[in-house]
């Protein structure tokens, strides 16, 4: 499952980088809120801590026109006017502590002016002017300027403290604004991420689903047909390497358990047959022997001309063809024999088998081309098995190619080195050396629906035919270690194929 990981690990990195994308943006647009929240609130503090000093600046004008309008005490007077000036100090520091900009500070700065121009009137030279005036020193209209001085002291400090909390209002309306935005903004970012992430984890669900949850089902369900019996079931291949390999692992198990499965039925059947034809044949040989004794002694006693004759030598033509029925299904039942080590030269035994077809007039005009190893090999069968097998296959090759023009079959035969792994053609057996015997005709072919009951007994598409000649051929190489395969012609014709283990100890 490494590929299927590589690719859902590499869209989880993808959620998670786009999710940590916005993540920052949103952080970065969170603080951008902070700052303008705090720039907002940092002015209506300036705007509230001017407008405090603003009344305190009226509170002391009021002081001032008191103190000199009565005989009030010189020394309360300028306590209080201390106090008042020590609480205009203290808002002008909490004011020139927050972060200004430079028009700002320029207003702040002229309206500090003009407060403590108005405290030190207020503070100093009415004190000092009223003191000269009791004495004589002064005339009164003196403090009545003073008076006047401080209250247009006072107009201009409201002016100034008027325009900079008009700057104030715009500065906060700003920031507003630049907050709104920026909420905006993050919470367009949320959605926007929670949309990507929903995506995301719908797109995985579906790339999980299909690379890995809908294969592991589809295995199940293969897993679970074969388990009851469905031996035709096959998986399609995923396109995840790891479902592949293992789909294609499932594949290559299922054709093995199918053609065990044939092959367990096919012996039984083998089996079955071999031992019914046993029986048959043992019941049937003595009967046949006698009737076929019987016709010879009256064929011998009737002169050639009589009819009765006749009726014999049929009697005796159907007597020899049921005395060879029996004498294949003899055959056919013990195809095996013990295994005879002496070695057997494929090319003098197909040369006489071919040669004895000649003088039984069997090939016809059939052009034959032979290509046979030419040495003894040690196939386990001897020279009457292999001459068995051969001369059934060049028999039905004769027969399928009586009626074609330009008729021609070919028999090859050769050592193969020894394969290993899967693709050997006979993986159950030992790792070694085959003999590979092919027989290639340009005949009709064998139709498709054929093919698989060519082997089985008593099959056959001729009139005459028992249907036991390949069945006892099959029997005979599959005895021995060996296959045998037909494959269909690329136009025409029939090949079978015949592979033989060779001895080690011979055949190399």
């Amino acid at each position: 499952m490494g590929s299927a990981r590589v690719r859902l690990s590499a869209g989880f990195g993808a959620l998670l980088c786009v999710v940590a994308a916005a993540l920052l943006i949103n952080l970065y647009t969170l603080a951008s809120v902070e700052r303008a929240t705090q720039r907002v609130s940092d002015r209506q503090r300036i705007r509230s801590q001017t407008y405090h000093i603003t009344e305190i600046c009226e509170r002391m004008c009021a002081h001032q026109s008191k103190f000199i309008q009565t005989a009030a005490g010189e020394k309360e007077y300028i306590l209080r006017a201390e106090k008042d000036l020590a609480e205009i100090r203290a808002s002008f520091k909490s004011v020139n502590a927050l972060p200004l900009k430079l028009y700002e500070k320029r207003e702040l700065y002229n309206l500090s002016v003009k407060v403590h121009g108005l405290a030190d009137i207020i503070r100093v030279q009415v004190v000092t002017v009223r003191a000269q005036v009791l004495e004589g020193l002064r005339p009164k209209d003196e403090l009545k300027r003073l008076e006047a001085e401080a209250h247009e002291m006072l107009q201009e400090a409201k002016h100034d403290n008027d325009n900079l909390i008009r700057i104030m209002d715009v500065t906060t309306d700003g920031a507003k604004l630049e907050a709104g935005a920026a909420w905006e903004k993050s919470r367009t970012i949320a959605w926007c991420t929670l949309a990507v992430g929903l995506a995301f984890g719908a797109l995985t669900v579906f790339l999980t689903h299909r690379a890995i949850i809908r294969p592991i089902n589809e295995i199940v369900d293969g897993t679970r047909a074969l388990a009851g019996g469905d031996l035709t079931k096959r998986l399609s291949t995923p396109a995840v390497a790891e479902f592949r390999q293992l789909a294609e692992s499932f594949n290559r198990m299922a054709e093995a358990l199918q053609a065990h499965q044939r092959q367990l039925v096919e012996s039984e059947k083998l089996a079955t047959v071999g031992r019914f034809a046993a029986g048959v044949a043992h019941e049937i040989n003595n009967p046949i022997a006698v009737i076929l004794g019987y016709a010879k002694t009256l064929i011998g006693r009737q002169p050639p001309d009589e009819r009765v004759r006749e009726g014999l030598v049929a009697i005796e033509e159907e007597a020899c063809h049921c005395e060879k029925i029996v004498s294949e299904l003899l055959d056919f039942s013990r195809p095996a024999g013990e295994p005879d080590e002496e070695p057997v030269n494929p090319a003098r035994v197909t040369a006489e088998v071919v040669e004895m077809a000649r003088v039984l007039r069997i090939v016809g005009q059939t052009r034959v081309e032979v290509n046979v190893v030419d040495r003894p090999l040690a196939l386990g069968m001897g020279r009457a098995g292999l001459r068995q097998i051969i001369l059934n296959f060049v028999t039905n090759a004769f027969e399928a190619l009586r009626e074609v023009d330009g008729a021609e079959l070919h028999i090859e035969g050769r050592v193969e080195p020894p394969q290993a792994g899967p693709e050997a053609p006979n993986p159950g057996q030992a790792a070694g050396p085959t003999f590979v015997l092919r027989f290639a005709d340009n005949g009709p072919g064998i139709p498709e629906a054929h093919r698989d009951k060519l082997f089985e007994p008593f099959f056959t598409t001729k009139s005459e035919g028992t249907g036991l000649g390949l069945a006892i051929t099959y029997a005979i190489a599959e005895a021995h270690g060996g296959q045998i395969q037909v494959e269909p012609g690329e136009e025409a014709g029939t090949t079978f194929i015949v592979r033989l283990p060779v001895q080690p100890s011979v055949g190399g």
